[in-house]
């Protein structure tokens, strides 16, 4: 009865991962899953190869009686991107646990409870697979998909969508595995031929590959044309191969991308009056009239900054070195948002010893520990309002006082795991990702320099959009090292902010046309697709 036990536990875990590495000190209770291991052919570690392989995580791992499996497909599966299994129905030791939620690590984590597999995230609960065709998650599914690809509304009854973004209460790597395998496999039985992994409103990440690569191993009887994830980076296919590379993996999926974000933007430039939606915004009780306005401003720029990033972080301790804090619109809350950088001794980077090394002489980061006294600044972030990323008018006034936008981007760094993770950052993705940050002056008529990954101006005039270029010096967007681009960008919002408010009449007057043009090509119907191939054919 033990072996037959062992032998289901051994198959639960063979169908998850062809190749096993089992981690950690066995007991005689464990001996019998060992040995069914074995037979299917898995693969065994000793304490000492792991601790070799993974500085991080080295002794004390695990007690005597708790086994520790990973799945070593992805050679790499010590950093991210793996899934775990914790042995034997005994809750995992306080280090594991801790392990387990470490905040960079992306998986399937199954705890043998019960007496059956019980699955759980990082925290130790479980999300909801979001059903497709249910009235919330058809609409969604409907905006985030056919809204930048109308093209596929002709094939939509041949579409399975299967959510695959960053909400915790839906993310893919949360949810039930089997659950999610039999919902997919029983929509092929009725017929559907194409499943959409949605991660519309993110660039792409590892653990929603990783996880959505585990359903195609498991469904191979189905054809490699079968197989799509969609996205806003907008150099999907590049990203996607890339993050493959590094995860030692072999690309499975064909990427859809575009401007998702557009339509985002548009749809908070309407709230509040539901009863008078419409595309002409001339008639829009609030942006009716509204136009850009040659004139003398109070501030030199505007930038906002909620979610205190490393390079949002810079930029305010740039204006703090160049005393343009008090010259312009500035937000930074670090206090309240980071539980690692929450602290001012946190911010003394310099002997920080949980920051890697190589970031520790970042410039202008140790502004943020010598002047934390000033902060936090705020400007619209309120109660009520704690995520204000909607295009709203109560924010016109910060636009029309200031004479140009520096939009601190989601993105910036290349923080893939071939080059370090700088502190409060988004990691594992280099795509180049639009949000509404960079619609907001665009709505707002602001001219704008945008800190974010090489490539986003690109991608701006790709979809109709005209920049600033041959007025304000663009060519940051082609520095591909992430410091040169900084320096470049610094240098630029330095010259802006030294001319004069004459020296700016003149430099508005050509911005004019621009900035008109953007507003009106905004609001228009446009193409919105950034995919690199031709998606009907895929039908």
């Amino acid at each position: 009865m033990e072996y037959i036990k062992a032998t289901e536990q051994a198959g639960f875990i063979s169908q998850h991962g062809e190749c096993i590495c089992v981690e950690g000190e066995w007991n005689s209770d464990s001996l019998p899953l060992k040995d069914a291991l074995h037979k299917l052919g898995a693969k065994f570690n000793t304490m000492e190869d792991y601790s070799n392989a993974n500085s991080r995580i080295q002794n004390n791992l695990m007690g005597p009686n708790v086994v520790l499996i990973l799945d070593a497909k992805n050679p790499r599966q010590y950093k991210s991107w793996s899934t775990v299994f914790v042995l034997p129905k005994l809750l995992p030791a306080p280090h594991i646990a801790s392990w387990i939620r470490e905040a960079s690590r992306a998986y399937e984590c199954y705890f043998w409870q019960n007496d059956r597999w019980e699955q759980q995230d990082r925290q130790g609960t479980t999300a909801t697979f979001m059903k497709p065709f249910s009235k919330h998650a058809d609409r969604m599914f409907q905006e985030q998909i056919l809204g930048v690809h109308p093209e596929l509304v002709e094939y939509w009854h041949r579409i399975y969508p299967v959510y695959a973004g960053a909400n915790e209460d839906h993310a893919i790597d949360r949810v039930n595995h089997m659950e999610v395998l039999s919902a997919i496999e029983k929509a092929l039985g009725r017929g559907k031929d194409k499943v959409i992994f949605s991660n519309a409103d993110e660039a792409l990440q590892p653990q929603s590959i990783h996880k959505a690569h585990r359903f195609i191993d498991q469904l191979d009887y189905m054809p490699s044309n079968t197989w799509f994830m969609l996205t806003s980076s907008l150099d999907g296919t590049a990203s996607y191969n890339h993050m493959c590379q590094l995860m030692g993996i072999q690309p499975k999926m064909k990427i859809i991308s575009g401007m998702r974000f557009e339509n985002v933007t548009k749809t908070s430039m309407e709230a509040g009056f539901e009863g008078n939606r419409t595309l002409d915004f001339t008639k829009h009780p609030v942006w009716a009239g509204k136009e850009f306005k040659i004139g003398k401003r109070e501030k030199k720029l505007l930038c906002f900054n909620r979610m205190p990033r490393w390079q949002r972080a810079r930029m305010v301790g740039f204006l703090f070195e160049h005393d343009l804090i008090e010259k312009s619109y500035v937000s930074f809350d670090i206090k309240n948002s980071d539980i690692v950088l929450s602290t001012r001794s946190s911010w003394d980077i310099k002997n920080n010893k949980n920051i890697d090394k190589e970031f520790r002489d970042d410039p202008y980061i140790e502004n943020i520990y010598k002047l934390w006294n000033r902060l936090p600044l705020v400007l619209n972030r309120t109660s009520g309002r704690d995520n204000p990323v909607d295009i709203n008018v109560e924010d016109a006034g910060y636009f029309d006082n200031s004479y140009f936008s520096v939009v601190n981007e989601t993105n910036f760094y290349h923080n893939l795991i071939d080059t370090g993770t700088r502190p409060c950052c988004c990691i594992h993705t280099d795509g180049v990702f639009i949000s509404e940050k960079v619609y907001k002056p665009i709505a707002h008529r602001h001219p704008f320099i945008v800190a974010a990954l090489p490539g986003t101006l690109k991608y701006l005039r790709v979809v109709g959009y005209k920049t600033f270029e041959g007025l304000f010096n663009e060519d940051y967007d082609t520095i591909k090292d992430d410091n040169d681009r900084h320096v470049a960008i610094e240098q630029e919002i330095l010259r802006l902010t030294n001319l004069t408010d004459d020296e700016w009449l003149e430099l508005q007057v050509k911005l004019k046309p621009i900035i008109d043009y953007n507003y009106n090509h905004f609001l228009s119907l446009k193409k919105l697709n950034t995919t690199d191939y031709d998606l009907v054919a895929e039908f």
